[in-house]
Parts: C-alpha cells; structure tokens; sequence
C-alpha cells in the first residue's frame, strides 16, 4: 500500500493546518502543520509539534 498523505484545512484559512499520512504498512498519523491556530482540532489532538500516529490515540486518559 503507497503512502498517501492528505492535506488539512479549517474554514477561512488558506493554508492547510494539517496532514493525514497512510503509511506504507497502513497505519495512520496526523501532525499540525502550524501552532498559530484558536484552538486545536479536537480534545484528542491537542496543538503540539510532535505527530501523532494511532498508538498515541489509543492511549486511555
């Protein structure tokens, strides 16, 4: 399977804030591509420069 990665965009921004990347194995990953945003995606994806990948999205709070 080919990596594919995706481009992010909040409404009125120009830029995409983010990317979703599929991996070559399958596996999925997000990393902000900005900090300057009002607020972050989701309560699970708080603005931080590390990516994200699935592992750190299953982890229990």
């Amino acid at each position: 399977m080919p990596r594919l990665d995706l481009d992010v965009f909040l409404e009125a921004c120009t830029q995409p804030i983010g990317r979703l990347t599929r991996f070559d194995d399958g596996a999925l990953g997000f990393a902000y591509l900005t900090d300057a945003l009002p607020h972050p995606l989701s309560l699970s994806l708080p603005l931080r420069k590390e990516p994200f990948g699935e592992r750190s999205q299953r982890l229990a709070p």
